[in-house]
Protein backbone atom coordinates (compact mmCIF):
# COMPACT_ATOMS: atom_id res chain seq x y z
CA UNK A 1 0.00 0.00 0.00
CA UNK A 2 1.14 3.53 0.11
CA UNK A 3 2.26 5.93 2.92
CA UNK A 4 1.59 9.94 3.51
CA UNK A 5 3.76 11.70 6.02
CA UNK A 6 2.84 15.54 6.62
CA UNK A 7 4.93 17.87 8.57
CA UNK A 8 5.89 21.34 8.15
CA UNK A 9 8.55 22.13 5.15
CA UNK A 10 11.06 24.47 4.41
CA UNK A 11 12.12 22.82 0.92
CA UNK A 12 10.73 23.52 -2.37
CA UNK A 13 8.66 20.53 -4.54
CA UNK A 14 11.82 17.78 -5.30
CA UNK A 15 11.45 14.02 -6.31
CA UNK A 16 12.92 12.08 -3.59
CA UNK A 17 15.91 9.34 -3.89
CA UNK A 18 14.21 5.99 -5.37
CA UNK A 19 12.11 7.33 -7.52
CA UNK A 20 9.27 8.53 -4.58
CA UNK A 21 7.83 12.10 -5.60
CA UNK A 22 7.40 14.60 -2.31
CA UNK A 23 4.37 17.22 -3.27
CA UNK A 24 3.63 20.66 -1.19
CA UNK A 25 -0.11 20.65 -1.16
CA UNK A 26 -1.56 22.65 1.67
CA UNK A 27 -0.16 26.28 3.68
CA UNK A 28 -1.69 25.89 7.20
CA UNK A 29 -1.77 29.44 9.23
CA UNK A 30 -0.55 32.88 9.20
CA UNK A 31 3.01 29.98 9.19
CA UNK A 32 4.08 28.25 5.53
CA UNK A 33 3.25 24.46 6.90
CA UNK A 34 2.91 21.89 4.18
CA UNK A 35 2.07 18.48 3.90
CA UNK A 36 4.35 16.44 2.32
CA UNK A 37 3.10 13.50 0.66
CA UNK A 38 5.79 10.89 -0.16
CA UNK A 39 4.13 7.33 -2.12
CA UNK A 40 6.67 4.46 -0.44
CA UNK A 41 6.14 0.67 -1.87
CA UNK A 42 5.34 -2.16 0.72
CA UNK A 43 2.82 -3.68 2.93
CA UNK A 44 2.05 -0.48 5.63
CA UNK A 45 -1.16 0.65 5.51
CA UNK A 46 -2.14 4.16 4.13
CA UNK A 47 -0.59 6.49 6.52
CA UNK A 48 -0.87 9.97 7.29
CA UNK A 49 1.71 12.00 10.03
CA UNK A 50 1.73 15.75 10.87
CA UNK A 51 2.82 17.61 13.52
CA UNK A 52 0.91 20.36 15.36
CA UNK A 53 1.93 24.29 14.18
CA UNK A 54 2.70 24.68 18.32
CA UNK A 55 2.44 22.23 21.11
CA UNK A 56 -0.17 22.94 23.87
CA UNK A 57 0.66 21.39 27.37
CA UNK A 58 -2.85 19.88 29.23
CA UNK A 59 -3.53 16.95 31.07
CA UNK A 60 -5.14 14.82 29.21
CA UNK A 61 -6.01 12.17 31.84
CA UNK A 62 -10.00 11.66 31.80
CA UNK A 63 -10.69 12.70 28.52
CA UNK A 64 -10.56 9.84 26.53
CA UNK A 65 -13.58 9.35 25.84
CA UNK A 66 -14.66 12.66 24.80
CA UNK A 67 -11.48 12.52 22.53
CA UNK A 68 -12.79 9.72 20.97
CA UNK A 69 -16.05 11.21 20.35
CA UNK A 70 -14.90 14.57 19.29
CA UNK A 71 -12.73 12.70 16.43
CA UNK A 72 -15.75 10.16 15.90
CA UNK A 73 -17.86 13.26 14.80
CA UNK A 74 -15.41 14.86 12.63
CA UNK A 75 -14.43 11.21 10.89
CA UNK A 76 -18.05 10.33 10.04
CA UNK A 77 -18.46 13.56 9.21
CA UNK A 78 -16.67 13.37 6.33
CA UNK A 79 -17.93 10.30 5.13
CA UNK A 80 -15.73 7.92 6.72
CA UNK A 81 -15.93 5.26 9.85
CA UNK A 82 -14.09 5.37 12.46
CA UNK A 83 -12.05 2.28 13.78
CA UNK A 84 -9.55 3.52 16.39
CA UNK A 85 -8.12 6.13 18.60
CA UNK A 86 -5.07 5.20 20.20
CA UNK A 87 -2.31 7.63 22.31
CA UNK A 88 1.23 6.23 21.37
CA UNK A 89 4.70 6.70 22.74
CA UNK A 90 6.52 10.12 22.00
CA UNK A 91 3.28 12.03 22.02
CA UNK A 92 1.64 9.64 18.87
CA UNK A 93 -1.96 10.29 18.35
CA UNK A 94 -3.12 7.35 15.77
CA UNK A 95 -6.50 7.32 13.80
CA UNK A 96 -7.56 4.53 11.75
CA UNK A 97 -10.16 4.88 9.90
CA UNK A 98 -11.83 2.90 7.04
CA UNK A 99 -14.90 3.03 3.96
CA UNK A 100 -17.62 0.28 3.40
CA UNK A 101 -17.28 1.31 -0.48
CA UNK A 102 -15.10 -1.11 -2.10
CA UNK A 103 -12.62 1.17 -3.48
CA UNK A 104 -10.60 1.22 0.19
CA UNK A 105 -9.25 4.52 1.92
CA UNK A 106 -6.48 6.05 -0.81
CA UNK A 107 -4.01 7.96 0.14
CA UNK A 108 -6.12 11.08 -0.65
CA UNK A 109 -8.07 10.02 2.05
CA UNK A 110 -5.66 9.61 4.87
CA UNK A 111 -4.62 13.56 4.01
CA UNK A 112 -8.71 14.88 3.79
CA UNK A 113 -8.77 13.75 7.68
CA UNK A 114 -5.38 14.56 8.79
CA UNK A 115 -6.03 18.19 7.71
CA UNK A 116 -9.20 18.26 8.94
CA UNK A 117 -8.04 16.55 12.26
CA UNK A 118 -5.29 19.34 12.35
CA UNK A 119 -7.74 21.94 12.37
CA UNK A 120 -9.79 20.79 14.84
CA UNK A 121 -7.00 20.04 17.53
CA UNK A 122 -5.73 23.86 17.13
CA UNK A 123 -9.43 24.97 18.17
CA UNK A 124 -9.70 22.24 20.54
CA UNK A 125 -6.83 23.02 22.34
CA UNK A 126 -5.78 19.20 22.12
CA UNK A 127 -2.37 18.02 22.83
CA UNK A 128 0.07 16.34 21.11
CA UNK A 129 2.94 15.43 19.21
CA UNK A 130 2.43 13.87 16.15
CA UNK A 131 -0.99 13.15 14.33
CA UNK A 132 -1.26 9.66 12.26
CA UNK A 133 -4.02 9.07 10.26
CA UNK A 134 -4.15 5.13 8.51
CA UNK A 135 -6.46 2.82 6.81
CA UNK A 136 -6.79 -0.26 8.92
CA UNK A 137 -4.59 -2.91 6.92
CA UNK A 138 -5.40 -6.59 6.40
CA UNK A 139 -5.77 -7.36 10.01
CA UNK A 140 -8.19 -4.66 10.75
CA UNK A 141 -9.17 -4.57 14.35
CA UNK A 142 -12.60 -5.59 15.21
CA UNK A 143 -14.15 -2.71 17.61
CA UNK A 144 -18.02 -2.30 17.54
CA UNK A 145 -20.91 -4.06 16.15
CA UNK A 146 -21.36 -2.87 12.96
CA UNK A 147 -17.37 -4.22 12.48
CA UNK A 148 -18.96 -7.63 13.31
CA UNK A 149 -21.83 -7.81 11.45
CA UNK A 150 -20.05 -6.47 8.03
CA UNK A 151 -17.72 -9.08 8.56
CA UNK A 152 -19.71 -11.78 8.89
CA UNK A 153 -18.56 -15.12 7.53
CA UNK A 154 -14.66 -13.67 7.74
CA UNK A 155 -12.14 -15.70 9.69
CA UNK A 156 -11.26 -13.59 13.03
CA UNK A 157 -9.09 -13.75 16.46
CA UNK A 158 -10.71 -12.68 19.45
CA UNK A 159 -9.21 -11.75 22.94
CA UNK A 160 -11.96 -12.57 25.80
CA UNK A 161 -11.44 -10.42 28.87
CA UNK A 162 -12.41 -14.12 30.76
CA UNK A 163 -11.42 -17.55 29.89
CA UNK A 164 -13.89 -19.68 27.66
CA UNK A 165 -13.61 -23.34 28.12
CA UNK A 166 -10.20 -22.52 29.39
CA UNK A 167 -8.82 -20.11 26.48
CA UNK A 168 -9.15 -16.32 26.26
CA UNK A 169 -7.48 -16.77 22.50
CA UNK A 170 -10.23 -18.47 20.17
CA UNK A 171 -9.64 -18.21 15.98
CA UNK A 172 -12.34 -19.38 13.81
CA UNK A 173 -15.02 -18.08 11.19
CA UNK A 174 -17.53 -15.34 12.54
CA UNK A 175 -20.75 -17.40 11.63
CA UNK A 176 -23.05 -13.81 12.99
CA UNK A 177 -23.95 -11.23 15.59
CA UNK A 178 -27.14 -11.72 16.42
CA UNK A 179 -29.20 -10.30 19.74
CA UNK A 180 -30.59 -7.32 20.53
CA UNK A 181 -28.51 -3.63 20.66
CA UNK A 182 -26.23 -3.88 24.28
CA UNK A 183 -26.71 -7.60 24.54
CA UNK A 184 -25.17 -8.80 21.29
CA UNK A 185 -23.79 -12.15 20.63
CA UNK A 186 -20.85 -13.58 18.27
CA UNK A 187 -21.19 -16.89 17.03
CA UNK A 188 -17.77 -18.52 16.04
CA UNK A 189 -16.95 -21.64 14.28
CA UNK A 190 -13.67 -22.73 15.19
CA UNK A 191 -12.15 -25.65 12.78
CA UNK A 192 -9.56 -28.17 14.17
CA UNK A 193 -6.92 -26.33 12.17
CA UNK A 194 -8.14 -22.86 14.12
CA UNK A 195 -8.11 -24.33 17.06
CA UNK A 196 -4.62 -25.74 16.62
CA UNK A 197 -3.70 -22.11 15.51
CA UNK A 198 -4.84 -20.55 18.66
CA UNK A 199 -3.20 -23.20 20.69
CA UNK A 200 -0.05 -22.56 19.02
CA UNK A 201 -0.43 -19.14 19.45
CA UNK A 202 -0.69 -19.23 23.47
CA UNK A 203 0.97 -22.64 24.51
CA UNK A 204 3.52 -23.93 21.25
CA UNK A 205 4.93 -26.86 23.39
CA UNK A 206 0.88 -27.95 24.19
CA UNK A 207 0.28 -27.16 20.49
CA UNK A 208 2.64 -29.94 19.56
CA UNK A 209 1.77 -32.50 21.99
CA UNK A 210 -1.71 -32.38 20.64
CA UNK A 211 -1.02 -32.83 17.19
CA UNK A 212 1.05 -36.14 18.39
CA UNK A 213 -2.06 -37.17 20.19
CA UNK A 214 -4.10 -36.53 17.13
CA UNK A 215 -2.42 -38.29 14.65
CA UNK A 216 -4.04 -40.85 12.84
CA UNK A 217 -7.37 -40.03 14.29
CA UNK A 218 -10.31 -39.30 12.53
CA UNK A 219 -10.74 -35.62 11.58
CA UNK A 220 -12.71 -33.57 14.67
CA UNK A 221 -15.80 -31.83 13.91
CA UNK A 222 -15.47 -27.83 14.13
CA UNK A 223 -16.71 -26.27 17.00
CA UNK A 224 -19.34 -23.83 17.38
CA UNK A 225 -18.95 -21.22 20.29
CA UNK A 226 -20.92 -18.33 21.47
CA UNK A 227 -20.31 -15.73 23.87
CA UNK A 228 -21.73 -11.55 23.90
CA UNK A 229 -19.66 -9.28 22.37
CA UNK A 230 -19.42 -6.95 25.98
CA UNK A 231 -17.00 -10.35 26.91
CA UNK A 232 -14.63 -9.24 23.86
CA UNK A 233 -11.42 -7.80 24.48
CA UNK A 234 -9.64 -7.32 21.48
CA UNK A 235 -10.75 -8.72 18.09
CA UNK A 236 -9.04 -8.48 14.13
CA UNK A 237 -9.47 -10.08 11.16
CA UNK A 238 -7.11 -12.68 10.14
CA UNK A 239 -5.43 -11.61 6.84
CA UNK A 240 -6.01 -14.09 4.04
CA UNK A 241 -2.60 -13.75 1.75
CA UNK A 242 -2.26 -15.34 -1.67
CA UNK A 243 0.87 -14.89 -2.90
CA UNK A 244 0.59 -17.20 -5.86
CA UNK A 245 1.22 -15.05 -9.31
CA UNK A 246 -1.81 -15.00 -11.67
CA UNK A 247 -1.66 -17.02 -14.80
Amino acid sequence: MARVEAGPLDRAFRPTAGGDTSLLVEEMGSRAHFFLLRRLCGVAPCCAVARPVKRRQEDVAGVAVELNALIERTVEGLGYELVDVERAAAGLLRVTLDTASDRGIAIEDCERVSHQLTHLFAVEHVAYERLEVSSPGVDRPLKKARDFARFAGEEIRVQLFAPLNGRKRWQGRLLQLSGEAGAEQLTLLVSPEDEAESVRRVRPAAAKATKKTNRGKAQAEPLKIEFALADVDKARLVPMLDFRSKQ
